[in-house]
């Protein structure tokens, strides 16, 4: 049986795209779906995207996260998307993520940008970049 842990790893990654990200290129980042007023301004709806795998004999999981970069127009999609991506692979090779849920730092062993950008139009006020980010997480909270 597969062990459960208290973490989000999308609430993680929200608080790593909001420190490694500009607010000048991507306004919003949250958990689950934007407003259509976030929508409208531009913004990245991080979700998990499952295949994550909890490692056996070590305090690992090994979440796949689904970033929905979404904006009003293709070319401002395509800034934000290219935009996150770029700033996931510069990310040093370890970082501490805060999960305010739980008032809780976790250390990020790395993200990876596994599949996008994939562009599509979404309605008639918006489009859509799609990433997928693995990462590796540690499931004991960092303590100071």
């Amino acid at each position: 049986m597969t062990a459960v842990y208290p973490i989000s790893p999308a609430e993680l990654f929200a608080d790593v795209l909001s420190r490694f990200t500009s607010r000048d290129i991507v306004p919003h980042i949250v958990v689950g779906g934007l407003s259509q007023t976030q929508q409208n301004e531009g913004g990245v709806a991080i979700m998990d995207a499952g295949a994550g795998k909890t490692e056996l004999y070590s305090p690992l999981l090994r979440p796949r996260m689904q970033l929905r970069c979404i904006a009003p127009t293709l070319a401002e999609v395509d800034v934000i998307t290219r935009h996150v991506g770029l700033s996931l692979d510069a990310m040093p090779a370890r970082v501490t993520a805060h999960q305010a849920s739980t008032d809780e730092d976790y250390l990020l062993y790395f993200v990876n940008v596994s599949g996008g950008p994939s562009s599509h139009w979404d309605t008639e006020e918006t489009w859509e970049g799609l990433l997928f980010a693995d990462t590796m997480i540690s499931t004991v909270p960092v303590t100071t």
